[in-house]
């Protein structure tokens, strides 16, 4: 008896698979990066880091909401789609943009961070 595809798991490969690339591009582009403002103390970036997530967050959701309006009703579905993933991608890397110019915006500059063995 030959294994068939199972039942009830439609995409769920392909859903995996674009996840999973998804992850390890956003890794590749972080990589390791510091903040620096100089002048800066520990207290005021975490302020201005805390409120530069808040702000990205508040913002990227503002236009998720108006892209996934576009994508349809899809996007909010409970059953996770190719489509609501990659909207959901797409969502985060423009939190993660939004958040850098904040930072920027303050003054912040980002500094790659070197590994010393």
């Amino acid at each position: 008896m030959k294994p068939g595809p199972m039942k009830g798991m439609g995409s769920l490969p392909a859903t995996g698979i674009v996840l999973a690339l998804g992850l390890f591009a956003t890794a590749c582009t972080q990589g390791p990066v510091g903040w620096h403002k100089p002048g800066a103390s520990k207290e005021q970036w975490q302020r201005d880091q805390s409120a530069c997530r808040y702000q990205a967050g508040k913002e990227a959701d503002k236009r998720f909401g108006q892209r996934s309006s576009e994508v349809g009703s899809m996007v909010y579905s409970t059953a996770p789609t190719l489509t609501q993933d990659m909207a959901v991608l797409e969502a985060r890397k423009e939190e993660r943009r939004l958040f850098e110019s904040c930072l920027k915006a303050l003054g912040y500059s980002k500094q790659t961070r070197t590994n010393r063995g």
